[in-house]
């Protein structure tokens, strides 16, 4: 008993001392108890601000598990946009309907225990006086709204994290969850500022950089024989596409994606550096139609998407160039506020599975996800609604997780180096014969368009890897390698 108490005291004293390994401990329960705090100033009850706040944290741990297990992500404060449209992110995510009906079974016998429990320790006890309550409401309200300021220098938020050896990694959410505990780090991420102010910034300075870039631009265009919005473009981003054969440890038989490798090499093409994997696909997204990297802003900027283009009145992208443009998404349109982001983006229509309805949306085996050659047959049928230059924009779904032994046929035999799991070898041989369909249907793309007598480019790249390779990624010597994705650039005239 006596070597308990003293293991709690010493927990306690090193738990305030910069240098503590423990200091995660105080920054979580800071803010659990401020969601108490707030809980029983409003309701006045203890057991019920107790009880309700129990639930709170055990339905975030359910759901940060959740998204860690089909997305390989922690869970972020950009992610509560999505809650808009709960059946379509559980979808997203992977869920079959059974998982989903056990969850929605157990929040209900959670709100049957909350009754009851409520009711047993007796409703109309009174905890505290007045004042008291008001004091604990601007408590937590205080302490909530010092989660904008974790991440910025020179606060008095940050300074206290700081001292209690803070170490924040907001470039890896899952690492920042783990070295400083879920629910500080998930709060942390409201501090979601977008960049700090350069040095020298100013409206007079980027003026003059205009008018700098205008002259060259101009000179330049005096012998231009041809123009990018003269055109049709087509951005394609094949989701979670990367040639499996290029997995360290991995042999694939026969080549999946030989009519890529072949487009590959009778045009411009390479491998591009990911900044995700397993998730991220609205911000690689972002970086290409923008040309801004995401290390431009801040760290904790996770989610350019939900924390910036949805609210921005004027997005600068590619797709400025064009009089006619459209974006095409085989899912849903609330998924990372696409809906919101393209229409700042200046789209004029965006055709998902609601209206504006896509028009092909046959699916493969017992895929959720629609095929990528039905996404390839609704870029067709857009183009055909215009005669003069577009730009399209059109993330695919096909190679979505998680996979679960979608199709009827597989036809590629597959082993590993490392000693791969029956989880990883079952989702690896989903994966890698959707990546053959993909294959396959990019080539009767192509054909389709080299039909078409008027110039057209097809940028197409993969966003990034599935987060299906554990065994790979547990050796710090393949992190490049699993970042790696295939482009390229197909010129049709």
């Amino acid at each position: 008993m006596v070597q308990k108490v003293q293991t709690v005291s010493n927990f306690l004293i090193n738990a305030f001392i910069p240098g503590s390994q423990n200091h995660q401990a105080i920054l979580n329960i800071i803010f659990v108890i401020a969601l108490f705090a707030f809980l029983l100033a409003i309701t006045n009850r203890f057991w019920l601000a107790l009880i309700i706040n129990n639930v709170v944290f055990i339905i975030f741990g359910i759901a940060d598990n959740l998204k860690i297990v089909y997305r390989d992500e922690s869970i972020l404060p950009s992610d509560l946009s999505q809650l808009s449209s709960p059946t379509e992110l559980v979808s997203f995510i992977g869920m079959t309907p059974v998982q989903l009906f056990l969850i929605l079974l157990a929040i209900i016998f959670i709100i049957i225990f909350i009754y009851f429990a409520f009711r047993y320790f007796d409703s109309r006890i009174k905890f505290t006086k007045w004042y008291i309550r008001i004091i604990l409401l601007i408590f937590s309200i205080l302490i909530f709204i010092s989660a904008g300021n974790l991440y910025t220098p020179g606060t008095v938020p940050y300074k206290i994290a700081t001292k209690l050896s803070d170490n924040p990694v907001p470039w890896d959410v899952n690492e920042d969850q783990r070295n400083n505990g879920a629910v500080y780090s998930f709060m942390r991420f409201f501090d979601n500022k977008v960049m700090t102010t350069p040095k020298g910034y100013s409206r007079a300075a980027i003026e003059k950089l205009d008018e700098k870039y205008t002259k060259i631009a101009d000179k330049i265009n005096k012998t231009r024989k041809s123009y990018i919005n003269k055109q049709t473009v087509i951005y394609v981003l094949s989701e979670s596409f990367s040639d499996p054969t290029r997995v360290p440890g991995s042999h694939v038989t026969p080549d999946p994606m030989p009519n890529i490798r072949k487009i590959k090499n009778e045009t411009t093409s390479g491998l591009m550096l990911s900044s995700g994997y397993g998730g991220g696909t609205a911000n690689l997204e972002y970086q290409a139609l923008t040309g801004m990297s995401l290390t431009n802003f801040l760290p904790t900027l996770t989610s350019p998407y939900v924390q910036l283009a949805a609210s921005a009145k004027y997005l600068p992208n590619v797709s400025n160039y064009w009089s006619i443009k459209n974006a095409i998404h085989p899912y849903f349109p609330v998924i990372y506020d696409r809906s919101a982001v393209y229409k700042n983006m200046g789209f004029q229509k965006f055709y998902t599975l609601y209206s504006p309805k896509i028009k092909y949306t046959k699916r493969i085996g017992n895929s959720p996800y629609i095929s990528d050659l039905s996404a390839y047959k609704n870029v067709l049928w857009v183009l055909k609604k215009h005669k003069k230059s577009q730009f399209i924009q059109m993330p695919t779904m096909q190679n979505h997780m998680s996979y679960n032994n979608w199709y009827k046929k597989y036809t590629f035999k597959i082993s590993s180096t490392y000693n791969r799991s029956s989880w990883e070898s079952g989702v690896v041989k989903t994966y890698v014969q959707g990546v053959s369909y993909t294959d396959n249907s990019t080539k009767w793309f192509i054909k389709k368009i080299n039909k078409i007598k008027k110039p057209i480019t097809i940028v197409w790249y993969g966003d990034h890897l599935p987060g299906i390779y554990d065994s790979e990624i547990s050796n710090p010597n393949n992190m490049l390698s699993l970042h790696e994705t295939e482009l390229f650039s197909s010129i049709i005239s």
